[in-house]
């Protein structure tokens, strides 16, 4: 059931910024080749993202670490929960001025479950068009505010 929520935040993000008129291109869907060098707003978007639960980790470990590999962006980080049942959940994935900022919470994946805090740890992978963006901001949320955990220049 979580799979749906995952999947509807990955095609949001996806084609966050695909439906505005104007911009590049002919009618059709694929690219136009164009006379002169054009400059890559924001460095690309957001092609694709997956959020992998890698299980318990400590609490001196809560925050993220963020590079790249192949060409792709890697986040690996360890997020707080406020009950045993609690897991890491993509929030958001997306292009801010060149910028990828990637905002994790966390869900409660059963209606009954202890209360008390639990550490998990999570790895994110995004793809972005356009090469990679010059930095990474990673947030934690608790669906009130988010907090950035950690702020990377790749």
């Amino acid at each position: 059931m979580r799979r749906r929520t995952l999947l509807a935040a990955v095609a949001a993000g996806a084609t966050a910024g695909c439906t505005s008129s104007g911009g590049v291109g002919g009618e059709g869907g694929s690219p136009t080749p164009t006379d002169s060098p054009t400059a890559t707003p924001d460095a690309g978007s957001v092609d694709s993202v997956s959020l992998e639960r890698t299980g318990d980790c400590e609490a001196s470990d809560t925050g993220a670490s963020a590079g790249s590999d192949a060409g792709v962006v890697v986040v690996d980080g360890c997020i707080e929960g406020p009950a045993g049942c609690s897991q890491p959940e993509l929030q958001s994935a997306r292009v801010e001025g060149g910028r990828l900022v990637v905002t994790v919470g966390t869900v409660e994946t059963a209606e009954i479950c202890t209360q008390q805090l639990v550490y998990r740890g999570y790895g994110v992978r995004v793809e972005t068009t356009g090469g990679l963006p010059v930095a990474v901001e990673v947030r934690h949320t608790d669906g009130e505010r988010a907090r950035t955990v950690t702020e990377t220049t790749l």
